[in-house]
């Protein structure tokens, strides 16, 4: 039950980690202005979305990096958790009936 519990979790933290990723960078491509403004302190360049360049202040590239650097983090250690204990689940998921185990009943 822990095994199960433990990759319904991982394959939550995948999804909802590229899915915040994905969100900060759809919201500072699309709040982000696209040339410097200095009195708002938008004056670093950042490349959002596929290269698009918006200009950032300092504290808003700091929390990109942050939350790009923690997704790939969380990422790994999910695909890591999957790999290992999705394929003795996988079957049963996919057939709705547990593997037998294989015995060779030979009396030689």
């Amino acid at each position: 039950m822990i095994r199960k519990t433990i990759l319904v979790l991982a394959m939550f933290t995948f999804i909802a980690s590229l899915s915040n990723l994905a969100m900060t960078d759809w919201k500072y491509y699309s709040d982000l202005p696209t040339s410097p403004d200095e009195k708002q302190g938008w004056t670093e360049v950042v490349l959002v979305n596929h290269g698009a360049e918006r200009y950032a202040s300092e504290g808003e590239i700091n929390h990109l990096l942050f939350v790009k650097k923690r997704t790939t983090i969380l990422c790994a250690i999910s695909l890591l958790a999957i790999a290992f204990l999705a394929p003795r689940y996988y079957e049963y998921w996919v057939t709705g009936e547990r593997r037998k185990p294989v015995r060779d009943n030979n009396d030689d």
